[in-house]
C-alpha cells in the first residue's frame, strides 16, 4: 500500500554515519591544509609533522567538527526553505574543492602592498566563490555569520592573552580565518547538496518500484471477469 507519509530526504542515510563521514572529511582538509601552509613556511619534512601532530592536534578534531556543524545546518536551512539543488554534480564538488584550495594558497603565499589591499582581494574572491558555487542568501548569511563568529571569538583569545602578535601580523590572521571559514562553509555545503540529492534520487527510485509492484499487484488481484461469464455459459 502506498504511503502518505512525507519522507525526509536527509534521513535515508543514517544521521550517525553521515556525521561520522563529514568529520573524517573535515579532519582530512585541515590536515591538507595545515600541510600546505607548512610547505610555504618552512622546508617540509618528517620532523616538521611530528611537531605540528604533537602541538596543533587539536585544529583536526576541530575541523572535523565545523565540518559536521556546517553540513547539518546546510541540510536543515535547505530542508526548511524547500531548496533542492538539481545541478549538484561530483565534477561540481571538485571545481568547488580546488578553488578553496586555491583561496588557501592565496592567503598563505601572495604578498599584497598594504592589508586593505589584501582584504578587498579575499573579500572580492569569497563572494565570486559564493556566486559560482552556492548562490543562496541563506548560504551567504549563515556563512558571513560563521565567519564574523570567528573573528569575533579570535579577538577575545587575544584579549585573554592567548595570542602574542603583532596588529599586522593578528589582521592577516583574523582576515585568513574568515576568509576560509566563509569558502569552506561553502565547499561543505555543497558536499552536502550532493548527499541529499542523491538521497533524493534514491528514494524516488524505491518510491517508483513501490507504486509499480502495487499496481502490478493490484492487477494481478483482480477477478477474471471473462473467465466467469464463460463458465457460467457453459
Amino acid at each position: 500500500m502506498k504511503s502518505h507519509h512525507k519522507h525526509d530526504p536527509n534521513m535515508k542515510t543514517p544521521s550517525i554515519l553521515r556525521a561520522f563521514a563529514l568529520f573524517i572529511l573535515g579532519a582530512l582538509v585541515g590536515f591538507v591544509l595545515n600541510l600546505l601552509q607548512m610547505g610555504y613556511k618552512t622546508n617540509f619534512s618528517t620532523r616538521s609533522l611530528v611537531y605540528f601532530l604533537h602541538n596543533s592536534w587539536w585544529t583536526l578534531p576541530l575541523c572535523g567538527l565545523a565540518a559536521i556543524y556546517i553540513g547539518f545546518s546546510y541540510s536543515f536551512f535547505d530542508h526548511k526553505f524547500n531548496h533542492i539543488s538539481s545541478e549538484t554534480d561530483s565534477m561540481l564538488i571538485i571545481k568547488c574543492f580546488a578553488l578553496f584550495i586555491g583561496i588557501n594558497q592565496l592567503c598563505a603565499k601572495i604578498q599584497f602592498s598594504s592589508p586593505v589591499h589584501f582584504i578587498v582581494i579575499l573579500a572580492g574572491t569569497c563572494l565570486v566563490f559564493w556566486y559560482w558555487f552556492d548562490h543562496t542568501k541563506v548560504g551567504f548569511i549563515f556563512n558571513s555569520f560563521n565567519a564574523l563568529f570567528v573573528v569575533v571569538f579570535v579577538n577575545i583569545l587575544r584579549y585573554v592573552g592567548f595570542f602574542n602578535q603583532s596588529q599586522i601580523q593578528f589582521d592577516y590572521l583574523q582576515t585568513c580565518l574568515s576568509c576560509l571559514i566563509f569558502s569552506g562553509g561553502v565547499t561543505f555545503g555543497n558536499i552536502v547538496r550532493l548527499l541529499n540529492f542523491v538521497s533524493l534520487d534514491q528514494e524516488k527510485n524505491l518510491n517508483a518500484i513501490e507504486n509499480n509492484g502495487f499496481i502490478k499487484t493490484s492487477y494481478d488481484l483482480r477477478p477474471n471477469v471473462t473467465s466467469e461469464r464463460n463458465l457460467h455459459l457453459d
